[in-house]
C-alpha cells in the first residue's frame, strides 16, 4: 500500500511538471507579439515626427518640409516625408511621415535616417529656403560626415529644434552634369532652374550655359541669376531642371530639350515631373536622370 502511494505521488509530480512547463512556453509564444504600444505591431503604424520648441515666429507664413534620408545630399529622394504649413506662430511642429514626396501614403517604416528639415516660402510666394539637419546638437563639419541618424522605433518620435543644425549654403552654386554622352560634345548647353515647367528661355530663377568642348564627361555649369549669365546665383530651393543642346554655327541640327527626371519616364503633360532641391555649393546630377522630352514640346 505504501508502495502504491509513493507511485502515485510521483505520478503526481511527473504530470505537474509537464503542466507547469506547457504553461510557460505559452506564456512566451503570447508576449512575443507584444511591444510597448500595448499589442500593435510597430512595423505596421504609420509613424509621425514632432518637433518641439520651434520659433514659429521667425518662420511664420512658411511651410516646413522634413526629409528622412539615407544619404545627406541634393535632390528629393528620401525614405518619408512629412509637411506642415507653419501659421500662427507655432512652438510645435506635428509632421506625420509619408511614403513619398507627394504625401498620400502613410509611412510605417523603422530605421535609422539623417533628417533633413526645410523651411521654405509658401506656394506663390517669393522668398529663400532654409535648410536644417539633425546633428543632435553639434555643429556639422563641411562634408556633414560627422551628421547623426536618428533611429526612428516609436510611433510618434519628439525631437528638441535645437537639436538641428542651420546648414543653409549661401556661397554661388554650380550644377555638374556628369557622364555626359559624347554625341553631345561641341554642342551648347543651356540649364535653367524654373518654379514651373515652361520652355521660355528667358523665364528662370538661375541658368548655366556651356560650349560644350570635345572629350567632355562632367559638363560644368555655374549658376547665374539672368540669361546674359553674369551675376551669381546664390540662392537655395526646389526647381524643376530644363536642359537645351542647341546647335552652333558649325552644327545646323535641331535644338533637343531635356529635362531632369531622375530617371522615370514623364507623362504627356510633364505633370508627373519632380523638381530638384539645391542646397550645397556644388550639385552633381547623372545625365541619365534626365529625359530627353524634344517631341513633347508645344508647337
Amino acid at each position: 500500500m505504501k508502495n502504491e502511494k509513493q507511485k502515485a505521488f510521483r505520478l503526481f509530480i511527473l504530470l505537474f511538471c509537464c503542466f507547469a512547463f506547457t504553461a510557460c512556453n505559452g506564456d512566451d509564444d503570447n508576449n512575443g507579439g507584444d511591444d510597448s504600444n500595448g499589442g500593435g505591431d510597430i512595423n505596421t503604424e504609420p509613424k509621425t515626427i514632432t518637433i518641439t520648441g520651434f520659433p514659429g515666429t521667425t518662420y511664420n507664413s512658411k511651410v516646413a518640409v522634413l526629409t528622412l534620408a539615407s544619404t545627406i545630399g541634393n535632390g528629393d529622394e528620401g525614405a518619408a516625408f512629412g509637411s506642415q504649413a507653419i501659421t500662427g506662430n507655432p512652438a510645435e511642429l506635428s509632421l506625420p511621415l509619408k511614403a513619398e514626396a507627394a504625401l498620400t501614403n502613410n509611412w510605417t517604416g523603422t530605421g535609422a535616417y539623417y533628417l533633413l528639415l526645410a523651411i521654405k516660402p509658401a506656394s506663390g510666394v517669393t522668398g529663400t529656403t532654409k535648410y536644417f539637419c539633425y546633428t543632435n546638437g553639434t555643429t556639422p563639419n563641411a562634408e556633414r560626415t560627422n551628421v547623426p541618424k536618428y533611429d526612428i522605433t516609436e510611433t510618434t518620435t519628439t525631437i528638441p529644434f535645437n537639436k538641428f543644425s542651420d546648414i543653409t549654403n549661401d556661397e554661388p552654386k554650380t550644377i555638374i552634369i556628369t557622364d555626359l554622352p559624347v554625341e553631345y560634345n561641341g554642342k551648347v548647353a543651356v540649364l535653367r532652374l524654373d518654379s514651373t515647367v515652361n520652355f521660355d528661355p528667358l523665364d528662370g530663377s538661375a541658368f548655366g550655359q556651356l560650349e560644350i568642348p570635345d572629350n567632355t564627361i562632367d559638363m560644368t555649369l555655374p549658376l547665374k541669376i539672368e540669361p546674359e549669365l553674369t551675376t551669381e546665383w546664390t540662392g537655395t530651393g526646389a526647381y524643376y531642371l530644363l536642359l537645351k543642346m542647341g546647335s552652333t554655327a558649325e552644327d545646323e541640327a535641331p535644338d533637343m530639350h531635356f529635362c531632369y527626371t531622375n530617371g522615370t519616364t514623364p507623362n504627356a503633360g510633364l505633370t508627373n515631373i519632380p523638381k530638384y532641391n539645391i542646397r550645397e555649393a556644388t550639385t552633381r546630377i547623372p545625365f541619365s536622370k534626365f529625359y530627353d522630352i524634344t517631341s513633347m514640346m508645344s508647337p
